[in-house]
């Protein structure tokens, strides 16, 4: 997509990523692989997973809408939630999700500045187990089709 090749761009030029999170990597361990496109049993991942540490603040990466509730990552387990963002790069007007964080509840429905502290990333070994390293799993959709956000955020 244009837009994605655009921000690859500036990060090429600039070297600046559009999330502020160490170690900057995909998750890759022995329960699976944090690329897109990568195998999820009978599925393919359509986000990807970055490493993250447990309790970092997560920024806004662009400026963008706060969805006014959390989401819930698994119907049955209210304890894992993320963030919703919409957005918009040139003409396109992006989906965002953000798998894995607790929402600060101040930015819920409302529009915050990029780099604006939107949440505390969780720890997703605690429910798996520790051979899953913790990360932060990242959507981007526009018109309900994901694309391939690696360049974005790597």
């Amino acid at each position: 997509m244009m837009s994605q090749l655009i921000w690859a761009i500036v990060h090429l030029l600039t070297g600046k990523r559009r999330l502020t999170l160490s170690p900057h990597k995909l998750r890759n361990d022995s329960l699976g692989s944090g690329h897109y496109g990568s195998g999820r049993g009978s599925r393919v991942h359509r986000g990807i997973d970055v490493e993250i540490r447990p309790g970092q603040v997560l920024r806004a990466p662009y400026k963008m809408f706060i969805a006014n509730k959390p989401i819930r990552v698994y119907e049955d387990d209210k304890e894992w939630t993320g963030v919703r963002g919409r957005f918009k790069i040139g003409n396109d007007n992006i989906e965002a999700k953000y798998f894995y964080v607790t929402p600060f509840k101040e930015v819920l429905g409302s529009v915050v500045p990029m780099g604006t502290p939107i949440g505390i990333a969780q720890d997703i070994s605690q429910k798996y187990d520790a051979r899953m390293n913790p990360h932060l799993h990242i959507e981007h959709r526009i018109d309900g089709t994901s694309y391939d956000v690696t360049n974005l955020y790597i």
